[in-house]
């Protein structure tokens, strides 16, 4: 369970991670691995598609960072949910979703 990044991190690939380096000190490890998240579920999750208050999040911009993730990713917009039992996605919406293929 989750919202905004507490979704990403129960993936297995955080797409926030250029976003947080910002916040890194130079010289310091804490950015090591920063791409990497729980790996909960062998998907990852983009949230906030075409967020008009966040240009990264364009349905062009999502796409070409999940061309570099080896596993599916949901970009999912802020009326959008993913329910995860056994295993088995349900995606529940009444908003823009879509499922990106490696």
């Amino acid at each position: 369970m989750g919202v905004s990044a507490g979704s990403i991190a129960v993936t297995p690939y955080n797409c926030d991670a250029e976003f947080d380096l910002a916040f890194v000190p130079d010289g310091s490890d804490m950015a090591q691995d920063a791409d990497r998240a729980l790996g909960l579920v062998d998907f990852t999750l983009y949230p906030h598609l075409n967020h008009p208050a966040m240009e990264d999040t364009e349905l062009s911009t999502i796409q070409k960072w999940a061309s570099g993730i080896p596993v599916p990713t949901y970009a999912i917009d802020d009326n959008t949910a993913i329910k995860v039992v056994d295993g088995t996605v349900e995606v529940i919406s009444e908003g823009d979703w879509r499922l990106i293929n490696p």
